[in-house]
């Protein structure tokens, strides 16, 4: 009879007590360091334990006309990040004046929409600008249904409190946790501690819900932070794990740098799902296309998320292995469930 590896009987310990209590950072990078032999007795793990917590729905979201993105700066951003350079602000809608964002807005209102997220370049300070904003951002509160998500990046503690007075629903926020990752893809004079507290300050900001993002291979196609902003993002509490993936993107210093595979998003989903058992876990809109993205949807509903934005037919097609049902939501999934 063969015996066990060490590291493999050390896997299962860790699972074995991540079915009583959540697993520690330490734990967390063992699990990742496991890579690639014990991936699926991993992802059966973390599987399990979303179905005690989350039964056998899988919410799908679609966000569309119905919760689309709007940009406070049009098309101006203050960054020349490695992955992005301005490109995905073109694919939003131009708010770059309170006047254009409330005609946006009442006219989202007005056609039935759920909501719409508020995003938009950074300054240099990596934040959105939102100050200008405010008075409009209220009467939208004010005069509409239209639920707000702020995609706020590192603002102020004023703003945050002025944003949770307003009644602005989600906070979502991005976390870095490498420092070499902030200084060489973004071109920041950041730390990691600086995107703490700000996750700390945006929980005591008076906004209801905080989602923070985590992007799989934001440095240059490597994991180095991954797992120390999971645990940066467990010390507040957050009301939903967002993790989400590079995309290589034309005419972007990353452009032809490698994707995060599908072992990859299994691994970290799992790991994820085991650090915040009780916690709603998505996977966003921003993750590989093309051929890939089907083998990553699959390992994704596998390794125990409960939230998939745009999730691809094929993907689809394990939920009847698995025995799970979906549930299609025509918003962002940040959204809580008594928003929808």
């Amino acid at each position: 009879m063969l015996q066990e590896e060490p590291q493999t009987r050390k896997v299962k310990e860790i699972l074995k007590n991540a079915s009583k209590r959540p697993i520690t950072y330490e734990e967390a990078k063992f699990l990742f360091q496991s890579f690639p032999e014990d991936v699926e007795i991993i992802q059966k793990a973390a599987f399990n334990i979303r179905l005690q917590h989350f039964g056998r729905v899988l919410r799908a979201y679609f966000p569309g006309e119905r919760f689309p993105s709007i940009s406070l700066t049009g098309s101006e951003c203050s960054l020349s990040c490695a992955h992005c350079d301005k490109h995905y602000l073109e694919h939003m809608l131009d708010g770059s004046s309170p006047e254009k964002l409330l005609e946006i807005c009442y006219e989202l209102e007005r056609n039935g929409a759920i909501g719409c997220l508020l995003s938009g370049g950074l300054d240099e300070n990596a934040a959105v600008p939102f100050e200008k904003f405010l008075d409009a951002i209220a009467e939208i509160k004010k005069e509409t249904n239209l639920v707000l998500n702020a995609h706020t990046g590192l603002i102020s503690r004023s703003i945050a409190k002025k944003l949770g007075k307003i009644g602005v629903d989600i906070a979502s926020v991005d976390v870095i946790g490498n420092e070499r990752t902030i200084k060489e893809v973004y071109g920041l004079d950041k730390a990691p501690k600086d995107y703490f507290n700000n996750l700390v300050m945006l929980k005591q900001s008076g906004i209801s819900y905080v989602a923070p993002h985590v992007c799989l291979g934001i440095h240059f196609g490597k994991i180095v932070g991954e797992l120390n902003a999971l645990e940066m993002a467990r010390q507040i509490n957050p009301d939903e794990i967002v993790i989400i993936g590079l995309i290589p993107t034309r005419e972007t210093l990353m452009e032809h740098t490698p994707a995060p595979s599908p072992e990859i998003f299994a691994q970290i989903v799992a790991i994820a799902r085991l650090m915040f058992p009780k916690t709603p876990l998505s996977v966003g809109c921003m993750r590989p296309k093309g051929r890939m993205r089907i083998e990553i949807d699959k390992q994704i509903i596998k390794s125990g998320a409960d939230r998939l934005v745009l999730p691809t037919r094929s993907a689809l097609r394990e939920l009847t292995e698995l025995n799970l049902k979906i549930k299609k939501i025509e918003a962002c999934c940040t959204i809580p469930e008594w928003l929808e």
